[in-house]
Formats: structure tokens, sequence, C-alpha cells
């Protein structure tokens, strides 16, 4: 669930049309947050791994 959270908040804060006016952003495009989530990804599966082996408990 928390993934899921993490995932889709971005997206819906960086495409809203009320932060991009108060930031003078504009919303990325699909290849940008391909990049985004190409990065992301192999950094929550190491996350994984190191967890399976050294748990935080």
């Amino acid at each position: 669930m928390g993934i899921v959270v993490a995932v889709i908040w971005p997206i819906i804060f960086a495409n809203s049309p009320f932060i991009n006016r108060i930031f003078e952003t504009a919303p990325m495009n699909l290849e940008q947050w391909l990049i985004c989530f190409g990065v992301a990804l192999p950094a929550i599966g190491v996350a994984l791994w190191v967890n399976r082996f050294d748990p935080p408990n």
C-alpha cells in the first residue's frame, strides 16, 4: 500500500495546476516519468533485498 501511495501521490502532485501555478512549473511528459520510474524501481528492489538479509527489528 505504501509503495502504491508513493507512486501515485507524486503524479497527482506534479500534475496539479494549482501546484504548477505556485511553483511556476510544468507537468512532466511521459518520457520524463519513465526516467524517474527507471531510477526508482531498482532502488525499491535494493531496499527489499537489504531488508531480507538485515531486517530493521
